[in-house]
């Protein structure tokens, strides 16, 4: 990945996208264990805030915020643009999750939280991002790398 991402001049923080993947994983593993519709409400909820950037709102957010004051673990920062793109894919995945759940069809909703939850855990125990690599592979093929 480059130094510095030509689409964004933004900056995030790492240590907070590992953070909320530990929350995502959580309210993932809840609704596989109990088939709460209340659980993709939830991630589905916190996405919609986090992409239009209403994070004193998003619940995990916050609460990652607060861990991350608590355990003074300092920021790392690095490009948006990724990261980004991985939480539209996010989005995309919770959304689709809902529908599915509400339709009763319920192995393409398993199916989808078990790809979310596979994404989140990767971020959150190697921080590899599956979006981010996406990302790449699709600004590669846009300029003919």
């Amino acid at each position: 990945m480059s130094v510095t991402c030509p689409i964004s001049h933004r900056r995030v923080d790492t240590q907070m996208v590992r953070a909320i993947s530990v929350l995502i994983t959580i309210t993932a593993l809840l609704y596989l264990l109990t088939s709460e519709i209340f659980f993709i409400y939830l991630l589905v909820g916190d996405f919609t805030l986090r992409l239009v950037r209403l994070h004193a709102y998003s619940p995990f957010f916050q609460f990652a915020s607060a861990i991350l004051r608590l355990l003074h673990i300092q920021p790392r920062m690095s490009d948006e643009a990724p990261k980004r793109f991985a939480l539209y894919l996010g989005w995309s995945m919770s959304v689709a999750i809902t529908l599915f759940a509400l339709l009763h069809a319920t192995y393409l909703a398993i199916f989808f939280i078990i790809i979310l939850l596979l994404c989140a855990t990767l971020e959150m125990f190697f921080e590899f991002c599956i979006g981010c690599k996406i990302y790449q592979y699709l600004q590669r093929f846009k300029t003919g790398r």
